[in-house]
Protein backbone atom coordinates (compact mmCIF):
# COMPACT_ATOMS: atom_id res chain seq x y z
CA UNK A 1 0.00 0.00 0.00
CA UNK A 2 1.08 3.87 -0.92
CA UNK A 3 1.38 6.15 1.48
CA UNK A 4 0.76 8.77 -1.40
CA UNK A 5 -2.66 9.97 -1.35
CA UNK A 6 -4.90 8.76 -4.53
CA UNK A 7 -5.63 12.51 -5.70
CA UNK A 8 -2.20 13.15 -5.95
CA UNK A 9 -1.05 9.89 -7.71
CA UNK A 10 -4.09 10.91 -10.11
CA UNK A 11 -2.59 14.06 -10.88
CA UNK A 12 0.61 12.51 -12.21
CA UNK A 13 -0.67 10.00 -13.96
CA UNK A 14 -2.67 12.82 -15.87
CA UNK A 15 0.64 15.11 -16.34
CA UNK A 16 2.33 11.93 -17.66
CA UNK A 17 -0.51 11.46 -20.28
CA UNK A 18 -0.88 15.23 -20.99
CA UNK A 19 3.15 16.25 -20.96
CA UNK A 20 3.21 15.06 -24.81
CA UNK A 21 0.28 16.49 -26.88
CA UNK A 22 0.73 13.56 -30.11
CA UNK A 23 1.79 10.64 -27.59
CA UNK A 24 1.34 9.72 -24.11
CA UNK A 25 4.01 8.06 -21.88
CA UNK A 26 2.28 4.87 -21.84
CA UNK A 27 5.29 3.18 -20.23
CA UNK A 28 5.46 5.10 -17.41
CA UNK A 29 2.01 4.94 -17.21
CA UNK A 30 1.69 0.78 -17.39
CA UNK A 31 5.05 0.93 -14.98
CA UNK A 32 3.01 2.77 -12.16
CA UNK A 33 0.08 0.69 -12.57
CA UNK A 34 2.46 -2.24 -11.71
CA UNK A 35 3.55 -0.20 -8.28
CA UNK A 36 0.48 -0.51 -6.13
CA UNK A 37 -3.15 -2.41 -6.36
CA UNK A 38 -4.93 0.67 -6.02
CA UNK A 39 -2.62 2.73 -8.29
CA UNK A 40 -3.97 0.31 -11.02
CA UNK A 41 -7.65 1.94 -11.80
CA UNK A 42 -6.21 4.96 -12.05
CA UNK A 43 -3.94 3.90 -14.74
CA UNK A 44 -6.04 1.97 -16.82
CA UNK A 45 -8.33 5.49 -16.81
CA UNK A 46 -5.72 6.80 -18.97
CA UNK A 47 -4.20 4.03 -20.58
CA UNK A 48 -7.44 2.71 -22.19
CA UNK A 49 -9.00 6.25 -22.46
CA UNK A 50 -8.20 6.47 -26.44
CA UNK A 51 -8.13 4.03 -28.85
CA UNK A 52 -7.81 3.62 -33.02
CA UNK A 53 -8.07 0.56 -35.03
CA UNK A 54 -7.14 1.34 -38.46
CA UNK A 55 -7.15 -1.89 -40.81
CA UNK A 56 -5.34 -0.09 -43.54
CA UNK A 57 -2.27 0.50 -41.23
CA UNK A 58 -0.75 0.18 -37.69
CA UNK A 59 -3.45 0.23 -34.90
CA UNK A 60 -3.14 1.41 -31.54
CA UNK A 61 -3.71 0.47 -28.48
CA UNK A 62 -1.26 2.21 -25.17
CA UNK A 63 0.28 3.08 -27.61
CA UNK A 64 1.29 -0.11 -29.36
CA UNK A 65 0.75 -2.10 -32.41
CA UNK A 66 -3.11 -4.06 -32.22
CA UNK A 67 -5.61 -5.48 -33.90
CA UNK A 68 -9.87 -5.38 -33.97
CA UNK A 69 -9.51 -9.11 -32.09
CA UNK A 70 -7.18 -8.30 -29.62
CA UNK A 71 -9.16 -5.33 -28.38
CA UNK A 72 -12.38 -8.07 -28.41
CA UNK A 73 -10.29 -10.20 -26.08
CA UNK A 74 -9.16 -7.32 -23.85
CA UNK A 75 -12.96 -6.76 -23.44
CA UNK A 76 -13.86 -10.19 -23.42
CA UNK A 77 -11.23 -11.24 -20.61
CA UNK A 78 -11.29 -7.84 -18.89
CA UNK A 79 -14.76 -6.32 -19.87
CA UNK A 80 -14.50 -3.46 -17.12
CA UNK A 81 -11.84 -1.54 -18.85
CA UNK A 82 -14.99 -0.55 -21.71
CA UNK A 83 -15.83 1.37 -19.00
CA UNK A 84 -12.53 3.23 -19.45
CA UNK A 85 -12.88 4.14 -23.10
CA UNK A 86 -13.65 7.89 -23.95
CA UNK A 87 -12.54 8.33 -27.48
CA UNK A 88 -12.72 4.93 -30.40
CA UNK A 89 -11.49 5.94 -34.39
CA UNK A 90 -12.08 3.04 -36.29
CA UNK A 91 -10.79 3.30 -39.85
CA UNK A 92 -11.43 0.37 -42.70
CA UNK A 93 -11.05 0.13 -46.53
CA UNK A 94 -14.22 -1.09 -47.94
CA UNK A 95 -12.80 -4.67 -49.14
CA UNK A 96 -13.40 -8.32 -47.38
CA UNK A 97 -10.61 -8.92 -46.51
CA UNK A 98 -9.64 -5.80 -44.56
CA UNK A 99 -12.69 -5.81 -42.51
CA UNK A 100 -12.82 -8.31 -39.46
CA UNK A 101 -15.74 -10.24 -38.67
CA UNK A 102 -19.23 -8.41 -36.84
CA UNK A 103 -18.93 -10.82 -34.12
CA UNK A 104 -15.37 -10.15 -33.38
CA UNK A 105 -17.19 -6.59 -31.78
CA UNK A 106 -19.52 -8.18 -29.78
CA UNK A 107 -18.19 -7.06 -26.81
CA UNK A 108 -19.05 -3.66 -27.57
CA UNK A 109 -21.59 -3.36 -24.85
CA UNK A 110 -18.98 -2.80 -22.78
CA UNK A 111 -17.98 0.39 -23.58
CA UNK A 112 -20.65 2.31 -21.58
CA UNK A 113 -19.15 5.77 -21.38
CA UNK A 114 -17.76 6.97 -24.87
CA UNK A 115 -17.75 10.72 -25.65
CA UNK A 116 -16.28 10.57 -29.40
CA UNK A 117 -17.14 8.23 -31.89
CA UNK A 118 -14.99 8.04 -35.45
CA UNK A 119 -15.94 5.73 -38.22
CA UNK A 120 -14.75 6.30 -41.46
CA UNK A 121 -14.52 3.72 -44.74
CA UNK A 122 -12.24 3.76 -47.60
CA UNK A 123 -15.06 3.35 -50.40
CA UNK A 124 -12.49 1.23 -53.13
CA UNK A 125 -15.29 -0.44 -55.24
CA UNK A 126 -19.29 0.68 -56.05
CA UNK A 127 -20.06 -2.55 -55.27
CA UNK A 128 -19.48 -1.83 -51.77
CA UNK A 129 -21.97 0.68 -51.22
CA UNK A 130 -23.97 -1.77 -48.87
CA UNK A 131 -21.16 -2.78 -46.00
CA UNK A 132 -22.62 -0.12 -44.05
CA UNK A 133 -25.71 -1.50 -43.39
CA UNK A 134 -24.82 -5.20 -44.06
CA UNK A 135 -21.01 -5.21 -42.07
CA UNK A 136 -20.46 -1.76 -39.94
CA UNK A 137 -23.69 -0.56 -38.64
CA UNK A 138 -24.77 -3.33 -36.83
CA UNK A 139 -21.56 -3.28 -35.01
CA UNK A 140 -21.92 0.54 -34.19
CA UNK A 141 -25.20 0.60 -33.72
CA UNK A 142 -25.14 0.50 -29.49
CA UNK A 143 -22.17 2.88 -28.92
CA UNK A 144 -24.50 5.28 -31.84
CA UNK A 145 -27.19 5.33 -28.83
CA UNK A 146 -24.95 6.11 -25.47
CA UNK A 147 -26.45 8.92 -23.94
CA UNK A 148 -22.56 9.75 -23.09
CA UNK A 149 -21.95 10.37 -27.20
CA UNK A 150 -20.85 14.11 -27.53
CA UNK A 151 -18.85 14.50 -30.96
CA UNK A 152 -19.05 12.55 -33.87
CA UNK A 153 -17.44 12.22 -37.46
CA UNK A 154 -18.55 9.80 -40.63
CA UNK A 155 -16.76 9.32 -43.60
CA UNK A 156 -17.45 6.84 -46.54
CA UNK A 157 -21.10 5.69 -45.41
CA UNK A 158 -23.69 5.39 -47.71
CA UNK A 159 -27.14 4.95 -46.67
CA UNK A 160 -26.83 6.46 -43.26
CA UNK A 161 -29.81 7.07 -41.01
CA UNK A 162 -29.72 9.96 -38.22
CA UNK A 163 -32.44 7.58 -36.69
CA UNK A 164 -29.58 5.16 -35.68
CA UNK A 165 -28.62 8.31 -32.95
CA UNK A 166 -29.97 7.75 -29.72
CA UNK A 167 -32.64 10.04 -29.06
CA UNK A 168 -30.56 11.48 -25.66
CA UNK A 169 -27.54 12.06 -27.07
CA UNK A 170 -26.55 15.54 -27.21
CA UNK A 171 -24.11 15.99 -30.04
CA UNK A 172 -21.51 19.37 -29.64
CA UNK A 173 -19.53 18.00 -32.86
CA UNK A 174 -20.62 16.77 -35.87
CA UNK A 175 -17.85 15.93 -38.50
CA UNK A 176 -19.52 14.82 -41.83
CA UNK A 177 -17.38 13.59 -45.36
CA UNK A 178 -18.19 12.41 -48.34
CA UNK A 179 -21.61 10.34 -46.63
CA UNK A 180 -24.74 10.01 -48.40
CA UNK A 181 -28.18 9.21 -45.85
CA UNK A 182 -31.29 7.38 -45.79
CA UNK A 183 -33.77 7.77 -47.89
CA UNK A 184 -36.20 8.51 -44.64
CA UNK A 185 -34.49 12.13 -45.60
CA UNK A 186 -32.45 12.08 -49.25
CA UNK A 187 -31.24 10.00 -51.05
CA UNK A 188 -28.45 11.78 -52.31
CA UNK A 189 -25.12 12.98 -50.52
CA UNK A 190 -26.50 15.91 -48.31
CA UNK A 191 -25.69 19.64 -49.22
CA UNK A 192 -26.00 22.59 -47.10
CA UNK A 193 -29.51 23.62 -48.83
CA UNK A 194 -30.77 20.50 -47.41
CA UNK A 195 -29.76 20.93 -43.64
CA UNK A 196 -32.67 21.93 -43.12
CA UNK A 197 -33.86 18.30 -43.49
CA UNK A 198 -32.25 17.27 -40.36
CA UNK A 199 -32.48 19.88 -38.46
CA UNK A 200 -36.13 19.41 -38.76
CA UNK A 201 -36.47 15.73 -38.56
CA UNK A 202 -37.66 14.07 -35.31
CA UNK A 203 -37.84 11.20 -33.44
CA UNK A 204 -41.12 9.18 -32.92
CA UNK A 205 -40.89 11.00 -29.45
CA UNK A 206 -41.01 14.12 -30.98
CA UNK A 207 -37.51 14.81 -30.30
CA UNK A 208 -35.00 16.40 -32.73
CA UNK A 209 -32.61 13.86 -34.44
CA UNK A 210 -30.00 16.94 -33.79
CA UNK A 211 -29.82 19.79 -30.99
CA UNK A 212 -28.26 22.62 -33.00
CA UNK A 213 -28.23 24.20 -29.95
CA UNK A 214 -25.33 22.35 -28.09
CA UNK A 215 -23.05 22.28 -30.90
CA UNK A 216 -19.87 23.93 -29.64
CA UNK A 217 -17.83 23.55 -33.05
CA UNK A 218 -18.95 24.27 -36.68
CA UNK A 219 -16.71 23.62 -39.52
CA UNK A 220 -18.13 24.46 -42.92
CA UNK A 221 -17.05 25.15 -46.31
CA UNK A 222 -19.59 27.02 -48.83
CA UNK A 223 -19.99 28.97 -51.99
CA UNK A 224 -21.97 32.34 -51.86
CA UNK A 225 -25.05 30.43 -52.52
CA UNK A 226 -24.88 28.64 -49.41
CA UNK A 227 -24.73 31.79 -47.05
CA UNK A 228 -28.74 32.07 -46.24
CA UNK A 229 -28.44 28.11 -44.90
CA UNK A 230 -25.33 29.06 -42.95
CA UNK A 231 -27.23 31.83 -41.51
CA UNK A 232 -30.15 29.31 -40.55
CA UNK A 233 -27.50 26.87 -38.82
CA UNK A 234 -25.70 29.67 -37.01
CA UNK A 235 -28.93 30.83 -35.51
CA UNK A 236 -30.00 27.73 -34.14
CA UNK A 237 -26.19 27.62 -32.58
CA UNK A 238 -26.78 29.09 -29.60
CA UNK A 239 -23.14 27.87 -27.36
CA UNK A 240 -20.43 28.03 -30.00
CA UNK A 241 -17.48 28.47 -29.16
CA UNK A 242 -15.45 27.78 -32.79
CA UNK A 243 -16.13 28.67 -35.84
CA UNK A 244 -14.54 27.08 -39.50
CA UNK A 245 -15.40 29.05 -42.50
CA UNK A 246 -13.70 27.86 -46.15
CA UNK A 247 -15.00 30.05 -48.14
CA UNK A 248 -14.83 31.39 -51.56
CA UNK A 249 -13.60 34.75 -51.42
CA UNK A 250 -17.03 35.84 -53.25
CA UNK A 251 -18.88 35.34 -50.63
CA UNK A 252 -20.51 38.41 -49.17
CA UNK A 253 -19.14 37.79 -45.59
CA UNK A 254 -21.28 41.46 -45.31
CA UNK A 255 -24.78 39.30 -45.92
CA UNK A 256 -24.82 37.24 -42.52
CA UNK A 257 -26.51 39.08 -40.01
CA UNK A 258 -24.59 39.11 -37.10
CA UNK A 259 -27.22 40.41 -34.69
CA UNK A 260 -29.52 37.26 -34.75
CA UNK A 261 -26.53 34.64 -34.55
CA UNK A 262 -26.65 34.26 -30.36
CA UNK A 263 -23.02 33.16 -30.20
CA UNK A 264 -22.06 36.24 -31.09
CA UNK A 265 -24.37 38.71 -29.04
CA UNK A 266 -26.56 37.48 -27.08
CA UNK A 267 -25.09 33.97 -25.39
CA UNK A 268 -21.63 35.21 -26.39
CA UNK A 269 -19.63 32.47 -26.18
CA UNK A 270 -18.09 32.52 -29.93
CA UNK A 271 -14.33 32.64 -28.75
CA UNK A 272 -12.41 31.92 -31.92
CA UNK A 273 -13.21 32.62 -35.59
CA UNK A 274 -11.20 30.91 -38.29
CA UNK A 275 -11.73 32.15 -41.91
CA UNK A 276 -10.23 30.12 -44.83
CA UNK A 277 -10.20 32.38 -48.08
CA UNK A 278 -10.19 30.37 -51.40
CA UNK A 279 -9.16 33.17 -54.09
CA UNK A 280 -10.66 33.95 -57.92
CA UNK A 281 -8.65 35.12 -60.27
CA UNK A 282 -10.64 38.17 -61.45
CA UNK A 283 -12.34 38.88 -58.11
CA UNK A 284 -10.07 39.51 -55.76
CA UNK A 285 -10.52 43.78 -55.07
CA UNK A 286 -14.29 43.68 -54.75
CA UNK A 287 -14.35 40.52 -52.42
CA UNK A 288 -11.83 41.76 -50.24
CA UNK A 289 -13.69 45.02 -50.03
CA UNK A 290 -17.27 43.08 -48.81
CA UNK A 291 -15.05 40.27 -46.61
CA UNK A 292 -13.68 43.57 -44.55
CA UNK A 293 -16.84 44.94 -44.84
CA UNK A 294 -18.17 41.83 -43.38
CA UNK A 295 -15.65 42.04 -40.41
CA UNK A 296 -16.43 45.71 -39.89
CA UNK A 297 -20.01 44.47 -39.12
CA UNK A 298 -18.81 41.95 -36.42
CA UNK A 299 -17.21 44.29 -34.63
CA UNK A 300 -18.70 45.97 -31.34
CA UNK A 301 -20.99 42.71 -31.66
CA UNK A 302 -18.74 39.98 -30.26
CA UNK A 303 -16.41 38.28 -27.66
CA UNK A 304 -14.45 36.51 -29.76
CA UNK A 305 -10.66 36.21 -28.77
CA UNK A 306 -8.57 34.44 -31.54
CA UNK A 307 -9.40 35.25 -35.37
CA UNK A 308 -7.16 33.46 -37.92
CA UNK A 309 -7.19 34.68 -41.68
CA UNK A 310 -5.69 31.89 -44.26
CA UNK A 311 -5.37 32.55 -48.15
CA UNK A 312 -3.59 30.51 -50.76
CA UNK A 313 -2.71 33.94 -53.42
CA UNK A 314 -1.86 33.29 -56.83
CA UNK A 315 -0.02 35.34 -59.18
CA UNK A 316 -2.72 35.56 -61.35
CA UNK A 317 -4.88 37.67 -58.72
CA UNK A 318 -3.78 40.92 -58.60
CA UNK A 319 -3.88 40.71 -54.45
CA UNK A 320 -0.77 43.08 -53.99
CA UNK A 321 -2.94 45.92 -53.65
CA UNK A 322 -1.73 47.30 -50.42
CA UNK A 323 -4.42 49.44 -49.77
CA UNK A 324 -6.89 46.00 -49.35
CA UNK A 325 -4.57 45.22 -46.10
CA UNK A 326 -4.28 48.26 -44.47
CA UNK A 327 -8.17 48.53 -44.30
CA UNK A 328 -7.90 45.12 -42.55
CA UNK A 329 -5.61 46.44 -40.31
CA UNK A 330 -7.79 49.16 -39.72
CA UNK A 331 -10.98 46.92 -38.79
CA UNK A 332 -9.02 44.69 -36.66
CA UNK A 333 -6.36 47.48 -35.22
CA UNK A 334 -9.12 49.56 -33.70
CA UNK A 335 -11.84 49.37 -31.14
CA UNK A 336 -15.14 46.88 -31.34
CA UNK A 337 -12.78 43.92 -30.70
CA UNK A 338 -12.63 44.07 -26.84
CA UNK A 339 -12.11 40.36 -25.79
CA UNK A 340 -9.76 40.01 -29.08
CA UNK A 341 -6.35 38.60 -27.51
CA UNK A 342 -4.85 37.20 -30.33
CA UNK A 343 -4.55 37.58 -34.86
CA UNK A 344 -3.43 35.34 -37.03
CA UNK A 345 -2.56 35.69 -40.88
CA UNK A 346 -1.37 33.46 -43.09
CA UNK A 347 -0.49 33.82 -46.79
CA UNK A 348 0.05 30.78 -48.68
CA UNK A 349 1.93 31.96 -52.10
CA UNK A 350 1.85 29.71 -55.64
CA UNK A 351 5.13 27.44 -55.52
CA UNK A 352 8.26 29.04 -56.93
CA UNK A 353 6.64 32.50 -56.73
CA UNK A 354 9.94 34.58 -55.29
CA UNK A 355 8.27 37.79 -56.58
CA UNK A 356 5.06 37.39 -54.76
CA UNK A 357 6.98 36.02 -51.73
CA UNK A 358 9.05 39.88 -51.42
CA UNK A 359 5.82 41.59 -52.30
CA UNK A 360 4.13 39.98 -49.71
CA UNK A 361 6.67 40.60 -47.26
CA UNK A 362 6.52 43.89 -47.72
CA UNK A 363 3.12 43.88 -46.93
CA UNK A 364 3.27 42.46 -43.79
CA UNK A 365 5.74 44.62 -42.63
CA UNK A 366 4.18 47.85 -43.82
CA UNK A 367 0.43 47.63 -43.88
CA UNK A 368 -0.12 46.37 -40.53
CA UNK A 369 1.12 49.20 -38.17
CA UNK A 370 -1.68 48.87 -35.53
CA UNK A 371 -1.98 45.04 -35.06
CA UNK A 372 1.73 44.68 -35.08
CA UNK A 373 2.04 47.53 -32.41
CA UNK A 374 -0.53 46.53 -30.21
CA UNK A 375 0.12 45.62 -26.46
CA UNK A 376 -3.57 43.86 -26.34
CA UNK A 377 -3.13 41.52 -28.80
CA UNK A 378 -0.66 39.14 -30.07
CA UNK A 379 -0.33 39.48 -34.16
CA UNK A 380 1.50 36.61 -35.96
CA UNK A 381 1.97 37.04 -40.07
CA UNK A 382 3.10 33.69 -42.02
CA UNK A 383 4.42 34.01 -45.49
CA UNK A 384 5.76 30.89 -47.40
CA UNK A 385 5.73 29.21 -50.52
Amino acid sequence: MSSIPLDVVEEIIAALYTMNSSIPDYPTIRACSLVCHDFLPICQKYLFSSIHLDTRRTSWILGRQATPKQLQSLLSTSPALGSYIRDLKYHTRSKAQDFPDPTIFHTFHNITRLLSLSIHVSVLDSGDMDLWNTRIRPVFLPLLQLPTLTSLGLGGIYDFSFADIGAYVSLKTITIGNVSFSVIFLPLSITLGQLKYLIEAKCADGKHLLNCSDLSTLSVGFMPKDVPDIQQLLEMSHHLVELYFRMDIRTDFSAFNFQNIPAVQQTRTLKQLNLKLVMVFDSFADSMDTFISGLEKLAHRNAIESIVIGTLISSRVDSTSEGHWKRLDDVLGHSGWSSLRSVSLTFGIDQGNEELVKAFTKIAQTQFPLLSSSNSVKFKIGIGL
